[in-house]
């Protein structure tokens, strides 16, 4: 009886405050279908977008020209930092940094936004005496790294200034 109470209690107080489990990001429909474009040969990148885009309930096109816009992959940056170096010197500390930068267009190539880049960071521990699989578990991470990516790009298409922006070019 009484844990039945507190737990009454508890959800009254989540609904309270305006507590809601997160959902996909809604997007504007006027985005629908979209269009992924890059000349970078990652599919890993690509498909990292389309599949949030999916799960964000957009239709993606199969070509550009079937899109009213898309989103063109301007450039991917990885990078490497040394961040430290342990007493043995035999393993250090990295910061791996992915930037991508780009785009989303209309139909005319005309911007609808100003270039956006989202960056992703994770740290990684390289050991010198096990070579082999730290430089697998690096690629993993980078691996990682793209649904990050992807997801940021979607928020950043959900945001108000996409809509926005959207409102004042269809007008």
């Amino acid at each position: 009886m009484l844990k039945s109470i507190l737990i009454s209690l508890v959800a009254l107080q989540l609904s309270a405050c305006g507590f809601q489990l997160r959902s996909q990001p809604e997007l504007p429909p006027q985005l629908n279908p979209i269009f992924v474009a890059t000349d970078l040969n990652d599919p890993f990148l690509t498909n990292g977008i389309q599949t949030a885009l999916r799960k964000a309930k957009l239709t993606l096109a199969k070509t550009v020209k079937e899109a009213p816009y898309h989103i063109q992959i301007l450039d991917k940056k990885l990078q490497r930092q040394f961040v430290n170096l342990s007493s043995n010197t035999q393993t250090r500390s990295y910061q791996l940094t992915l930037r991508v930068h780009y785009a989303v267009l209309d139909k005319n190539n005309k911007p609808l936004l100003p270039t956006q880049t989202v960056i992703s960071h994770r740290p990684w521990l390289y050991n010198f005496n096990q070579v082999l699989g730290s430089s697998s578990e690096g690629d993993t991470i980078v691996k990682e790294m793209y649904p990050d990516i992807s997801k940021q790009i979607v928020l950043r298409l959900a945001a108000d200034d996409t809509k926005q922006a959207l409102a004042k070019h269809q007008s």
